[in-house]
């Protein structure tokens, strides 16, 4: 999502060089604050996350990014259409809270970690 930030709302004190604190184009976790929908404006603050907000989120967008790249060679590997990946992505919830734990719970524990999620028989065959 892009949205804009206001100098006030990035931290506590006077800010002399805002670049010490974000620059343009870059991926930051922000709080919203409000959301206008009229004017399709959302306000947000730098200063209102804390450190341990800012380290979960990042977290969160790690796993995800080691998902999606996990998912990508899966795709490649056993040369799936766009549709069947994203069938994966949606009934892995069914027993996974996030794609990320179903492939950790693979690597512990083999292919008998999904078996009961109901994929398509090729993935589920898979060796």
């Amino acid at each position: 999502m892009t949205c804009f930030l206001h100098i006030s709302p990035i931290a506590t004190g006077g800010i002399r060089n805002v670049a010490c604190y974000v620059r343009p184009e870059q991926k930051a976790v922000l709080k919203v604050m409000r959301v206008n929908k009229v004017n399709g404006e959302v306000d947000t603050s730098l200063k209102q996350v804390s450190g341990e907000e800012r380290k979960s989120r990042l977290i969160e967008v790690k796993k995800s990014d080691q998902a999606n790249i996990f998912l990508d060679f899966i795709k490649s590997k056993l040369s799936l259409p766009d549709q069947q990946c994203q069938e994966i992505e949606d009934r892995i919830p069914q027993k996974y809270d996030c794609v990320n734990y179903a492939f950790e719970a693979v690597s512990r524990k083999g292919l008998d970690a999904i078996q009961n999620i109901e994929l398509a028989h090729e993935i589920n065959n898979a060796k």
